[in-house]
């Protein structure tokens, strides 16, 4: 085929695709307000060549705004009709332009043109505010009315919805009467806004809005205004007539009555209450006044200076709403005259000065008496002169005084330091401190408050002797050596002591002055409740005390004449003191107080006391004025040691002392970061300030366990840093507790029910809730938690009611559990039948002493500690269980019951921490018995001693073993074990007083879990019982298995 024809039938393809049959004319937009009509005409032309029938129609978004009609055209070929297009939009639509799509269709072809329509806003409200702007105090409505006019331009539509709203003010402060009207047009219509603002209402300018909306809320007009918050209330306290300048003037010889006016000139009625402020001989005939607006009260005055000196004294009548948030004040003076005499008034001078100056004091002299008077002036007490000496003042006249002073050689250079000091604590536990004050016992008292007293001391060095612990007269002991203050040991030892015995205070004295080292102040402090009971000398005793320099701090505590002469002589005579304390609250004040006394004061500063003195026929006047001579600029500061608990905050003061002569305003830092305390502090001249600091060590991180306590202050030119130790003690002895049953064996009756008593102990460092509970529905506590102090011990009560289907005998277990998280248990047997015969007075505790300390071998075990338990009560006990609490350890106890008075033996294998080299460990032992469960520590110190080897020496105390390994210097066998006795003492002495003598040490040879030992024959025999058996097992099962495989082979073959 020729390219021509192709290229021809192209052609006439695309000539058919864009030729049309029918066309639309005309304009496609539109203009109008809502709800307003448009009609736009098109034309509609048949350009086909025949006779054809076209649909009219519109499509897009806005179908329901937009017709057309006719919605049909019939049309011979090349006629045309006209179309209309009508639009109309809803009456509160937005602004803007909007379009559809008009179309015509037929003959087999559709043809669509865009028709757009421009819609504009015919809706308008306008709004005005009569007033934009008000005033109004609290409590005060005011109005703001508002004019609405309806200002739209839509056609036949002359009323428009108007909803009227505030912004800006809370909603509680207005109200609108009308929220919603129909506002006419052409007729304004007014609504009013009530603006009330409440009467504790803040004072100011509040700007908020008035919008009127129309039903679009895009259709809005607004206007602003102000509604001010003013005072409404004022006071007025008008002073009596006879005052002149704001002074009332009234003689020391009589009393003076006057009248106050008080005027209410605010808008409101109020209440009133009043007040003066001043010295106490002017007071007011009342304190309360109801006053309307604009009226007034009179308020008597009543002058009565008895017993007071002539001057000046100024006093405020203060005036306060009780309705409202105001009140005012009035100042005045009362001028207390004498009938002869001067006023004198220092116009210059300072209580601080210098080194090096010549401080001048000037007075003024002012006669307002009737007379004229002659006066002679004298300076005494410091080095110096007056002019003029001699003075003649007429009535009405002043004059002025001069004194010069010389104040070298009054002051020295500001220091201050401390001095190393040495106390010991003797505290008499004889049977007397078991007395009650109230419901207390006389030694819990003592116990918690002497806690206090070493919880607040600064760091020195410490002991603790203990009289009155035997039954008879025996020798005090000392139960914390004296060195470097440790709270924790000292506030244990404190909380074990129980009462009995005689009272030996010479005796403890006369061994307490040799406990003390050399080169440092001594101090004892005597607590005690009796007198010498021990045939002591008291003079002679108290002599060498003397003579020794030691001062002895004596307490009598609840304490008869006889006793109270013997304290006060030995105080008297060391130049210590003597206090009473005749319950716990004074005792503690009192223990504060010898605290106190003990520590070391700042040096002291040059200090003088002079007087001015007028003398005349009629009238004499003398003054004194103390002067401070120091540096200008000194400080010091003193810090404390912290004894801190993991996780419990710890609260202490550091003290600063400003020894200059200005105000300095110190800038602090602390170090470590978890102690904190304010950023900074103000100190005026020559004084000093104490403040609260806070630490609180995080649980858990034992990297935060090295630091000291480190505080700096800077003040211009200065700078002062100080750092104090901080012993960070281990949770057992910050959170121990001890659970007591006074009654291990429980008889009782089925379905009768029993009460007894449980007591907890806090052998903690902090206060901590306890929280009980048992394991027996039929056994009930009175209290579920408990709080106990440190040192302290409390009774809770428990009923047992066992139910008839109980055995005759079953035990019970009481758990305890504290905020800290340590935990214990106690054990009570419970027999259902028949009743045991009584076992007397109770004094549970367990007393432990070390016997040996070796070094296992061939274990996983590195401690092997020898230990004898002591059974210090009046009834047999039974161990249950002992549990080395946070340790690798096993504790073994041949003989598990112990008779009361007696002693049995047990061993403790350990496995120390793999970075336990050097320094001390402490071991929490918890041990389960009949009588409740005791917490013992044991601490193994690597740095004390070697172990004992040789075989044919008796074993040693812990003691013994230290001294003697130190003296060897062995370096591979370099550690000891120490256990630390909380009851009383290092051991438990028999009826001769001697510590029983162990039996000789045998050298061991320890293997597998250390349960046995193959230097008993029995035991190696066991061992190869228990051998034999496993092969002879083994053997058989080896036999079975040959059997059941021969029987297989032969069933094969069959």
């Amino acid at each position: 085929m020729k390219p021509a024809i192709i290229m021809s039938g192209i052609l006439l393809v695309l000539l058919g695709i864009y030729a049309h049959s029918v066309e639309l004319e005309g304009s496609f937009e539109a203009k109008a307000l809502q709800c307003e009509l448009s009609a736009t005409g098109l034309q509609v032309r048949n350009t086909s060549n025949s006779t054809a029938t076209y649909a009219l129609g519109v499509s897009g978004a806005e179908t329901n705004w937009f017709s057309v009609i006719p919605g049909s055209v019939t049309l011979g070929p090349g006629d045309s009709a006209t179309a209309r297009v009508f639009a109309i939009a809803g009456c509160y639509a937005s602004p803007g332009n909007y379009s559809a799509d008009i179309f015509v269709s037929g003959n087999g072809e559709k043809a669509t043109r865009k028709f757009s329509l421009e819609l504009e806003q015919g809706h308008f409200v306008g709004i005005r505010l009569l007033e934009a702007s008000q005033s109004a105090t609290q409590g005060e409505e005011k109005i703001y009315a508002v004019e609405l006019t309806n200002n739209t331009l839509v056609p036949n539509q002359s009323i428009e919805r108007v909803d009227l709203s505030v912004h800006g003010l809370p909603s509680t402060w207005y109200s609108i009467d009308e929220p919603r009207v129909l506002v006419e047009k052409g007729n304004p219509k007014q609504a009013k806004i009530r603006v009330k603002a409440p009467i504790d209402a803040e004072l100011g300018d509040y700007e908020f809005t008035a919008r009127a909306s129309l039903p679009n809320p895009e259709f809005y007009s607004e206007t602003k205004a102000t509604h001010s918050i003013r005072q409404g209330q004022e006071f007025r306290a008008i002073l009596p007539e006879e005052a002149v300048g704001g002074t009332v003037s009234a003689c020391l010889e009589e009393k003076t009555k006057a009248i106050v006016k008080v005027q209410n000139a605010g808008k409101q009625d109020d209440n009133l209450k009043l007040k003066l402020e001043g010295p106490k001989f002017v007071s007011l005939g009342q304190n309360n006044v109801s006053i309307g607006k604009g009226k007034e009260s009179q308020i008597g005055v009543l002058i009565d200076p008895e017993g007071e000196k002539a001057g000046d004294y100024n006093f405020t009548v203060r005036i306060e709403s009780a309705v409202y948030d105001y009140s005012a004040s009035k100042e005045f003076n009362v001028k207390l005259l004498d009938c002869y005499g001067v006023e004198v008034e220092k116009l210059e001078g300072s209580e601080n000065a210098c080194t090096g100056e010549t401080p001048v004091y000037r007075f003024r002299l002012n006669n307002d008496r009737a007379k004229p008077i002659e006066l002679n002036a004298s300076l005494t007490g410091i080095s110096g002169k007056v002019e003029p000496e001699k003075i003649t003042i007429q009535n009405g006249a002043q004059a002025e005084l001069k004194a010069t002073l010389d104040v070298n050689g009054y002051a020295k250079e500001a220091k201050a330091g401390r001095s190393d000091l040495a106390a010991e604590l003797i505290i008499d536990t004889s049977g007397s401190m078991s007395e009650k004050q109230g419901s207390v016992q006389k030694m819990e008292i003592a116990r918690s408050e002497i806690i206090k007293l070493v919880n607040s001391i600064s760091a020195i060095d410490f002991g603790m002797r203990v009289i009155g612990q035997g039954s008879l007269c025996e020798p005090s002991e000392l139960v914390v050596p004296l060195k470097k203050l440790d709270i924790a040991a000292v506030a244990k030892k404190i909380s074990m002591l129980e009462p009995r015995g005689k009272t030996p205070l010479v005796q403890g004295l006369s061994a307490a002055a040799n406990d003390f080292p050399p080169g440092k102040e001594k101090a004892i402090i005597l607590v005690s409740d009796g007198k010498e009971t021990c045939d002591g000398n008291i003079e002679s005793t108290a002599s060498e005390l003397a003579k020794k320099g030691i001062a002895v701090y004596a307490i009598g505590f609840d304490i008869d004449r006889e006793g109270k002469a013997q304290l006060e002589k030995i105080a008297g005579a060391t130049k210590g003191g003597y206090f009473e304390a005749q319950d716990s609250n004074q005792l503690s004040s009192v223990l504060a107080e010898v605290s106190k006394e003990l520590d070391i004061a700042a040096g002291s500063k040059g200090r003088r006391t002079f007087t001015i003195s007028l003398e005349s026929e009629k009238f004499s006047f003398e003054k004194d004025y103390s002067m401070e001579v120091s540096d200008c600029h000194n400080a010091a500061m003193a810090l404390p040691e912290l004894y801190i608990c993991p996780g419990a905050e710890k609260n202490d003061t550091i003290t600063i002392a400003n020894l200059g002569t200005q105000q300095q305003e110190f800038a602090l830092a602390y170090s470590p970061k978890w102690v904190s305390g304010p950023a900074s502090v103000s100190v005026g001249p020559n004084s000093k300030k104490s403040i609260q600091i806070k630490a609180s060590l995080p649980k858990g991180d034992s990297r935060q366990r090295q630091a000291n306590l480190v505080v700096n202050a800077a003040s211009q030119g200065l700078s002062v840093s100080r750092e104090a130790p901080i012993h960070y003690l281990q949770d057992a002895i910050c959170y121990g507790i001890d659970l007591l049953l006074p009654e291990s064996e429980i008889d009782a009756a089925a379905c009768e029910g029993k009460r007894q008593k449980l007591y907890i102990e806090n052998r903690g460092m902090v206060e901590q809730e306890v929280s009980l509970s048992t394991d027996k529905a039929y056994t009930k506590l009175t209290e579920g938690t408990i709080n106990v102090g440190p040192g302290e011990r409390k009774e809770v009560d428990f009923f047992v009611t066992p139910p008839f289907d109980l055995p005759e005998t079953t035990f019970i277990t009481i758990s305890a559990e504290t905020n800290n998280g340590f935990s214990t248990e106690a054990k009570a047997k419970l027999v259902v039948k028949g009743n045991q015969d009584s076992f007397g007075t109770w004094q549970p505790d367990i007393r432990v002493r070390d016997l040996n300390v070796s070094t296992p071998k061939g274990l996983n075990y590195n401690a092997e500690i020898e230990i004898e338990l002591f059974n210090d009560s009046s009834k047999p006990m039974k161990v249950f269980n002992a549990v080395a609490k946070g340790f690798n350890a096993v504790f073994q106890m041949p003989e598990t019951t112990i008779p009361s008075g007696k002693a049995a033996n047990a061993r403790l294998l350990v496995g120390m921490p793999a970075d336990a080299k050097s320094g001390s460990k402490t071991i929490p032992l918890m041990i389960e018995t009949s009588l409740g469960t005791f917490t013992r520590d044991v601490e193994f110190d690597y740095n004390a001693a070697g172990k004992t080897t040789d075989a044919n020496k008796n074993s040693k105390d812990i003691n013994s073993l230290v001294s003697d390994a130190a003296s060897k210097k062995q370096p591979d066998e370099n550690k000891a074990g120490k256990l630390i006795n909380d009851s009383n003492g290092t051991g438990r002495a028999d009826q001769n007083g001697e510590i029983a003598q162990k039996e000789k040490a045998k050298e061991r040879i320890v293997v597998g879990t250390g349960l046995f030992n193959l230097a008993d024959f029995t035991t190696a025999a066991l061992i190869g019982l228990v051998a034999l058996v496993i092969l002879l097992i083994g053997l058989s099962a080896y036999n079975a298995v040959q059997e059941e495989k021969e029987k297989a082979e032969k069933e094969e073959k069959e």
